[in-house]
């Protein structure tokens, strides 16, 4: 930092300072930081107490509402890029160069200005750590050790107030034929302790990413492959630490058809599609192609009924087939769901309220940076560093 830029800034009262930036809106708050040592201690984490015990930061939590959200969002390597609403452009967010290289930037969940990974385990060892970061504060931390340090099959990570929780299902050992085990291991920033439940379930399952999060509830999608691909939805109840499960009618018309879902206007939606057709057809159909697109009625978003067990029919789409485009990997902004699989391809939208289809550009672009960066990743997530910027790691 500059020291010249330090002291242009003690000039200033701190009040007139603190209300300066204060109303700096993410992420000219995170640039400001850099500028000066005085203003990045203001955004450090407040250790002792809430973080609204700092009068700067309880100032930038009366501006909130005025931060966007970002989505999509993408991440690979120190930065990501995320698409703004307002601006209608991607743009770079450079952010987690102060993380130690073995914290992977892969597979992350991300909730607020938070982000939990993985820490790569050393040749020879299994053991997979898991670490959460403020990426706005820049404090992290080392999850203590699990009852099960297996890497496990889907994590999510939620805010509560002013703490939150990390949820890992693993595989656990079969208590016999034809049963299996998943273990259910949640975290509790409050406690810092771990703690364990097992599902056992008479038939294989495949607990596939990404689990969705709503009032309480951590919703899983599955197959059961031993019942020609019949859609199974799992509820897991985080206060009680109960599941339960429901298997629906729906199937999955072809091997290569994926079921995912988002959450959008507080409901839980299951959203299907089914994959490009061979490379043969695609050329057959639209000559010179990069060998995707998304045809026309692929889509079939549905809406899961708690109380029935059932989906109801949301949308089909998109109304014409949509070149270069992927169709698998949704995520949601609670809006909006953004279809997507490359970040070199073009994303499709859907507007649950408006009922309308839509295009982003790609993220790659023409930006030679970018594309070298992040190649055909897509890492996506809603990024909102609105939701309690100052967590406490």
């Amino acid at each position: 930092m500059d020291s010249k830029m330090d002291m242009r800034v003690r000039i200033f009262p701190d009040e007139l300072v603190e209300k300066i930036i204060s109303m700096m809106p993410f992420p000219s708050l995170f640039k400001a930081r850099v500028l000066s040592k005085a203003w990045c201690s203001k955004v450090a984490p407040v250790v002792d107490g809430n973080a609204c015990a700092s009068s700067f930061q309880g100032q930038v939590i009366s501006c909130l509402s005025k931060w966007l959200s970002y989505c999509p969002a993408l991440l690979n390597g120190d930065r990501f890029i995320a698409y703004d609403r307002d601006l209608r452009r991607w743009r770079k967010m450079k952010l987690l160069s102060y993380l130690p290289e073995n914290f992977s930037r892969l597979q992350v969940k991300v909730e607020g200005c938070l982000l939990c990974g993985y820490v790569i385990p050393e040749a020879g060892n299994s053991e997979c750590n898991l670490y959460v970061t403020n990426v706005l504060t820049r404090s992290w931390k080392l999850l203590p050790r699990r009852p099960n340090m297996s890497q496990g099959l889907t994590k999510h990570l939620f805010l509560d107030h002013n703490s939150y929780q990390v949820i890992l299902f693993s595989e656990s050992q079969n208590p016999g034929p034809n049963q299996y085990t998943y273990d259910a291991q949640i975290y509790n920033s409050r406690l810092d302790t771990w703690t364990c439940t097992n599902l056992t379930t008479d038939d294989s399952v495949c607990l596939s990413p990404p689990s969705r999060y709503l009032d309480g509830t951590l919703y899983l999608v599955t197959t059961n492959s031993s019942r020609s691909q019949q859609i199974v939805i799992l509820a897991f109840n985080v206060k009680d630490s109960t599941f339960s499960r429901h298997s629906l009618s729906f199937y999955l018309d072809a091997p290569s058809a994926s079921v995912s879902l988002v959450i959008c206007g507080g409901d839980v939606l299951a959203v299907m599609s089914r994959a490009s057709p061979p490379i043969e057809e695609i050329l057959a159909l639209r000559g010179d192609s990069d060998g995707f697109i998304t045809p026309k009625q692929s889509i079939l978003v549905t809406k899961f009924v708690s109380s029935s067990g059932k989906l109801a029919e949301v949308a089909r789409g998109p109304p014409e087939t949509v070149d270069h485009a992927v169709s698998n990997h949704p995520i949601s902004d609670g809006t909006q769901i953004y279809f997507g699989g490359r970040a070199s391809s073009p994303v499709l939208t859907y507007n649950v309220q408006n009922e309308e289809w839509g295009l982003l550009p790609a993220a790659l672009g023409s930006d030679e940076d970018v594309c070298e960066l992040f190649g055909s990743i897509w890492n996506a997530f809603n990024f909102q560093p609105g939701l309690n910027p100052f967590m406490v790691v």
